[in-house]
């Protein structure tokens, strides 16, 4: 119908007025004038349109997959097509309503299971598996959408889970502080509920508020303080309720701060989990909370009520010898636990920190045992500068495999890139013997099984840069190789991996390693792609390879294993 009438006015412009002509096409809509469509650059041109398939494909995957996916078109499309960006991010957070577990679902799963024989429950494994990746799709996809659109965020919030709601809460909150919008982010504080009180978001506002505003502060402490009795909230080594009061004890009235310390002691008696922290200034070790607790709030109880805080302390062994060591308790491990914000390049100087394991030395040792071979893979690459040769026959006393980590090969691949720009053939040799190292490893064999991407990534790289290009895709090949090992370990019938399949570290290996070939050729890493038969890996590849070409924002590459056998979980980006 609309043709035939474009014709007909055509037509009738030969022998019609030109006033009359003009004025029936004045009346014309909108989109039937003429529109100049943006240039596409090649790279739009050949991955645009992947991520618009993508778009399509994801439509019949399941809720979590779809999400997922969404989240990652909606990175790439900004760069294709800006104004679908917030639609994209809507539906991946309507996909997410689709996951049937709830919180709700995953407390009173939990309560039945404490109250029973403690037996291993997949289904409860599998539960908490669905509500974690519920809960993250849709902080990711609300996240996205407040950097875009505000008004977009605030209509989905009460279909989202309760978790969530406080933790976008707490989003705009923040952004309200940073804009001085004191008002605003004072009225959304009194929303959030106390379970999910935005302590850290909170400091930020006290820090923030001018001295005018003290009424202001003792109110926002005052909330927390009632927080803390509905539900108490126990964090080491970070912004907790504790923590506000040695920020902030000198700013409130005495008898407030006696009050909030007598209830976190009070609180703190029911506890019984062992307590580690360390930081560049020494280690403390507590044997329950409540040790904790005296170490933090003793010395602001005795510039209160010094006869209060000297009966307590008679009675802790523990507070007193770690006082004596760092008589500020936690001020003296971190001088930033203070009332005033840190100042520009400032670090907070708590190392780690952990509840509920007796001692750390075993995690401390790991961390050093990571620090020694990082230092002596630098100083290999250091040595390869003048002598290549003798780095990469010094490489070979490393072991292939340390627990998670390959040394032999993280060394080598350090000299190839020290080596890259002034002796491309040693950097190839170094290639070479990383790639034999690494084969030498099977990750798939250990219990905390792992993935090496990153290094056969970064190898393959560093190949194409230096014109190897068979070596480069090599490099990769074998990654894949790798990968579908850890494709048998995830599927395995009688202990899956019950994590969203995009966070298996076999799915994680496989689409990054795509990715990075798709930079060196395109039309290989596609052809890849096309050969893997599940859909839901298919799709992740391609948008990956997409975005990464495209320099769309990382997408994410969170690792999980989630098994009877193993369990363990590393969040990340791919760059």
């Amino acid at each position: 119908m609309f043709k035939f009438c474009a014709v007909a006015v055509i037509l009738a412009a030969t022998v019609l007025p030109l006033a009359w002509t003009q004025s029936v096409a004045s009346k014309l809509p909108a989109k039937a004038q003429p529109t100049t469509r943006k240039k596409l650059s090649p790279e739009q041109e050949l991955w645009c349109p992947i991520l618009e398939s993508g778009r399509t494909q994801a439509t019949s995957l399941e809720p979590a997959m779809r999400s997922l996916l969404l989240r990652g078109i909606a990175g790439g499309t900004k760069q294709c097509d800006p104004k679908q960006v917030t639609s994209i991010l809507v539906s991946a957070f309507q996909a997410t309503l689709e996951i049937p577990a709830t919180e709700e679902d995953l407390d009173a799963k939990a309560k039945d299971a404490a109250n029973s024989p403690p037996t291993p429950d997949s289904s409860l494994r599998k539960l908490v598996m669905d509500v974690s990746a519920k809960r993250d799709l849709q902080i990711n996809a609300l996240r996205d959408l407040l950097v875009i659109d505000e008004s977009q965020v605030e209509p989905l919030l009460p279909e989202a889970e309760s978790s969530v709601r406080n933790e976008i809460l707490s989003s705009l909150l923040y952004k309200a502080v940073h804009a001085k919008n004191f008002d605003r982010a004072i009225t959304i504080l009194n929303e959030i509920p106390g379970p999910g009180f935005p302590y850290y978001a909170a400091t930020k506002l006290m820090f923030d508020l001018p001295t005018t505003r003290d009424a202001d502060k003792q109110a926002i402490f005052l909330r927390a303080l009632a927080a803390d009795k509905d539900s108490h909230a126990f964090i080491v080594g970070g912004d907790d309720f504790t923590t506000m009061i040695v920020r902030f004890w000198k700013h409130l009235p005495a008898p407030v701060v006696l009050e909030a310390i007598h209830q976190t002691l009070e609180e703190a008696k029911s506890h019984s989990d062992h307590v580690n922290l360390s930081s560049s200034a020494g280690s403390v070790n507590f044997t329950n909370e409540y040790e904790y607790r005296l170490f933090e709030l003793l010395p602001v109880l005795e510039q209160l009520d010094k006869s209060k805080a000297e009966d307590l302390l008679k009675d802790s062994q523990e507070a007193k010898a770690q006082l004596k060591q760092f008589p500020n308790g936690m001020q003296s491990l971190d001088s930033t636990i203070r009332d005033t914000l840190r100042a520009k390049g400032e670090q907070p100087q708590l190392n780690s920190g952990a509840v509920g394991m007796n001692d750390l030395t075993p995690v401390l040792a790991r961390d050093k045992e990571v620090q020694n071979y990082a230092v002596r893979a630098e100083d290999l690459a250091t040595m390869a500068a003048a002598n290549p040769t003798q780095a990469i026959a010094a490489a070979a006393s490393l072991p292939d495999v340390a627990d998670r980590l390959a040394p032999r090969a993280q060394a080598l691949l350090a000299i190839a890139r020290a080596t890259a720009k002034t002796n491309s053939g040693a950097a190839k040799t170094a290639l070479s013997e990383m790639a034999e190292s690494l084969n030498k490893t099977d990750p798939s064999a250990q219990k905390q099984y792992w993935e090496q991407s990153a290094l056969w990534i970064e190898g393959s790289e560093i190949a194409h840069r230096i014109g190897e290009d068979d070596p480069a895709t090599k490099l990769i090949h074998q990654g894949l190789s790798q990968a579908a090992k850890l494709k048998l370990k995830d599927e395995d019938p009688d202990d899956p991996n019950l994590a969203l399949k995009a966070w298996w570290p076999s799915v994680s290996a496989t689409s990054r390693l795509l990715a990075a070939l798709g930079e060196m050729s395109p039309q290989a890493a596609l052809a890849e792609a096309r050969d893997i038969q599940d859909a839901d890996v298919r799709v992740l590849c391609e948008v990956k390879m997409a975005n990464k070409a495209l320099g769309a924002r990382g997408f994410p590459s969170n690792q999980t294993v989630a098994k009877t056998s193993a369990s363990w979980s590393h969040m990340g980006v791919d760059q």
